[in-house]
């Protein structure tokens, strides 16, 4: 932030335009006040940046950029959950942009004083931001806004929640396969913003999903135990939020976006589907039509150190069942744990007799591999290691086997491929995106490889792997 002092009230700027009445809020590199338009006798917003005195340079002509951004941005918006923006101008080497001033409390301080916020509630202000996000990804190009979180939204005491704070909002260029710049807000934002792909709508949709959830829960999804792109199910901490609700945030916090509703649209035909509630045991299963997704799919896991050592992450589990893709929250549960988790119709007045599919051994296989990742980003080291098969325990002590994994914050894999085995085992092949925490700070690697995976006992087991860094 500038050493530069906040405006004093009563003085006037803006080439005579504004009359300052009082800091709102103030943090980064800029600062709001309420001012007065003195020429339309309104009330208004003077969003701030001071550019003077600031130690970092480049921070500061990126914050410049992206605040003149802004301001072209919303000059050029119109909709009822966007903030109207009035002018823009510069002064004693400070930036200004004049906006309709918004009378509320941002829902980061309704959560902060109300603790869980009750389901209905946050469903009406999930539709409303379903609006605004409609209508900033349907601009061309699409915008993205890549910080939605609880203290970027306003509740207006009419009910009306505004979207403010544009500051990081980006044009989705198709050519790109990275954003040139990884900005956003720790807990809300999806791994393509910490430099794992591009932005786009999916990476709004994924942070409504974290929105949704921190307002359920009263929590804040950056201090998961299970890292910052893991969230429990929401009915495990609070018991009341729906099957439905909860899945659908399973859904949309998917870590790879092909596995994420494909648009807000989606997410919003998702939210009106019947709400089931968690204590009634008929509706411990919901079922979530996915019309197409690939059949590899990535679940997150692992870590760098990978001689003599293996890979290991979470799970965003895809079980293909005839032409029908389910999503699985199980991901967020413990390994154990294997609710499918998607929105179907309520039950009718005729019961029908469903017949039990057995998953297949391929599908036993992946689900193994899945179990382990998913094992190891919840810190479960213990379930991971059980996973392995005799062999592999008695050559690798528990001790040693944990410790190797002490750095790592999340695995992404993919299944690739898997491919029966002439002694009936299956190669399971994968690649693996590693985020894990340095000396230099986080960082992030790509292995590939493969477990073999077959029955020991009647369980199924990783008896073997062959993984190296390929990146």
């Amino acid at each position: 932030m500038s050493q530069e002092a906040p405006l004093t009230p009563g003085i006037i700027i803006g080439a005579g335009r504004y009359r300052i009445e009082r800091l709102v809020a103030q943090g980064g590199m800029g600062r709001v006040y309420a001012a007065h338009h003195l020429p339309l006798d309104q009330r208004v917003a003077l969003k701030e940046m001071a550019l003077a005195n600031t130690a970092d340079l480049q921070a500061a002509k990126t914050a410049q950029q992206l605040f003149l951004q802004e301001g072209r941005m919303l000059c050029r918006l119109r909709h009822p959950h966007l903030p109207i923006v009035f002018d823009a101008f510069s002064e004693n080497n400070r930036l200004f942009l004049a906006m309709e001033f918004i009378e509320g409390e941002t829902l980061a301080a309704i959560r902060a004083r109300r603790g869980p916020i009750p389901e209905q509630e946050v469903r009406s202000w999930l539709e409303q931001l379903c609006d605004v996000l409609e209508y900033l990804h349907g601009q061309q190009p699409p915008i993205i806004f890549r910080d939605l979180k609880p203290a970027n939204v306003m509740l207006q005491p009419d009910g009306i929640i505004k979207l403010i704070d544009f500051g990081i909002a980006r044009l989705f260029k198709a050519e790109q396969t990275h954003d040139t710049t990884q900005l956003g807000t720790e807990g809300y934002s999806p791994p393509e913003q910490y430099g794992w792909g591009q932005t786009d709508a999916r990476s709004d949709i994924y942070a409504l999903g974290k929105l949704a959830w921190s307002l359920l829960t009263g929590q804040d999804p950056a201090r998961e135990p299970g890292g910052i792109f893991h969230v429990r199910p929401a009915h495990m901490l609070v018991p009341p939020v729906s099957p439905t609700l909860d899945a659908l945030i399973q859904y949309a916090t998917a870590l790879d976006p092909k596995q994420r509703p494909a648009s807000t649209a989606e997410f919003r035909q998702l939210l009106h589907q019947p709400v089931y509630s968690s204590a009634d045991p008929s509706q411990t299963q919901i079922t979530l039509a996915l019309a197409s997704q690939p059949t590899g799919s990535p679940t997150l896991p692992h870590h760098p150190q990978r001689t003599g050592r293996l890979l290991f992450g979470s799970l965003v589990a895809i079980l293909l069942l005839g032409s029908l893709l389910m999503l699985s929250v199980g991901h967020r549960l413990s390994p154990t744990s294997t609710n499918i988790m998607p929105i179907a119709q309520p039950p009718t007045a005729t019961a029908t007799a469903t017949a039990t599919v057995s998953p297949s051994p391929t599908h036993e296989a992946q689900a193994t591999v899945q179990a382990y990742y998913n094992a190891i980003n919840h810190r479960d080291y213990q379930g991971a290691y059980n996973l392995w098969g005799t062999s592999f325990r008695h050559t690798h002590p528990y001790q040693q086997f944990a410790i190797g994994y002490a750095n790592t914050q999340q695995d992404i894999i993919t299944i690739q491929a898997i491919t029966p085995l002439s002694d009936g085992t299956f190669q399971v092949g994968i690649t693996i995106q590693a985020l894990q925490q340095t000396a230099i700070g986080t960082t992030t690697s790509l292995f590939q490889g493969f477990y073999i995976v077959g029955l020991e006992n009647s369980a199924w087991k990783l008896l073997s792997a062959n993984i190296h860094q390929i990146r």
